[in-house]
């Protein structure tokens, strides 16, 4: 049935479904024409940027969208020109998406930002000499810092050959990582004489061992009453009780380390 609105002008507004009629009297009451018209009202999509965060880190994405469509709608994003629901972002910017369904469209907007990882100190891979300790320190600070051994502090020191990655997470989220390889070179010497106990005027046979094998420099002191100062088996012959001192240098790393042995010399007459 025709819906009833009661208006006499030419021309009316209308916010509701039906059939609209319209008579025409002319001014001796006589009725000249009438029509009817349907009136379909087609409601505006509800087109809302789901809330989600309006920011990524560099190197990677985000996903934005919309609350699921009611077809028949169309979709369209800016920049880009997707027409789906939900969208990738890598590239910072103002992103628009508008709905439409036949004749009414509605928009909605986000602004999406970019944020940047920890900057970190460049961990260079080293070589260390025992018995010392090597600390590193990766930067970034203010961040929450995670060895891959699970030490959850700024500074690292290493105290044997270990290879690890630390990973910095900055107070916005976004995470930069580093790996460092330390080696450690121990010589260890050990030094021995045989025998270690001569009579006066006799000779003991001094050696020393070490746990690699590398270029080696050697340093006996005291000299006196060896055979060569200088090489890894000298022969001793002393004439008194002598405490001797090695010190042995890594000619390829630059590592030194020391030991000592001592040859005792009995004092007795002997026929």
């Amino acid at each position: 049935f025709p819906v009833t609105i009661g208006s006499t002008n030419s021309a009316i507004t209308v916010r509701n479904d039906g059939q609209y009629a319209v008579i025409a009297v002319d001014t001796f009451g006589c009725v000249s024409r009438s029509d009817t018209v349907g009136v379909d009202v087609i409601e505006f999509p509800v087109t809302n940027i789901l809330p989600t965060p309006d920011s990524f880190c560099v190197g990677s994405s985000l996903i934005i969208g919309i609350t699921a469509p009611t077809p028949p709608t169309t979709i369209l994003w800016a920049p880009g020109g997707e027409s789906t629901p939900t969208i990738t972002v890598n590239t910072p910017g103002l992103y628009r998406v508008t709905q439409t369904n036949i004749i009414c469209s509605t928009s909605d907007s986000i602004n999406i930002y970019e944020k940047f990882p920890p900057v970190l100190n460049t961990l260079t891979d080293t070589t260390v000499c025992c018995p010392y300790t090597y600390s590193v320190d990766p930067g970034g600070a203010p961040a929450s810092y995670l060895w891959s051994d699970g030490t959850t502090t700024r500074n690292y020191t290493f105290s044997s050959t270990s290879s690890v990655t630390v990973t910095v997470t900055s107070s916005n989220g976004c995470t930069a990582t580093e790996d460092i390889s330390v080696e450690f070179f121990c010589i260890n010497p050990l030094a021995t004489a045989t025998p270690d106990t001569v009579f006066r005027g006799n000779p003991s046979q001094l050696n020393v061992t070490t746990d690699y094998v590398f270029p080696y420099n050697y340093s006996w002191i005291p000299s006196t009453g060896l055979s060569n100062d200088r090489i890894v088996n000298p022969v001793s012959t002393p004439t008194t009780t002598t405490e001797y001192l090695i010190i042995v240098t890594d000619t390829l790393h630059g590592c030194t380390d020391s030991a000592t042995v001592t040859v005792n010399v009995d004092y007795r007459d002997w026929e």
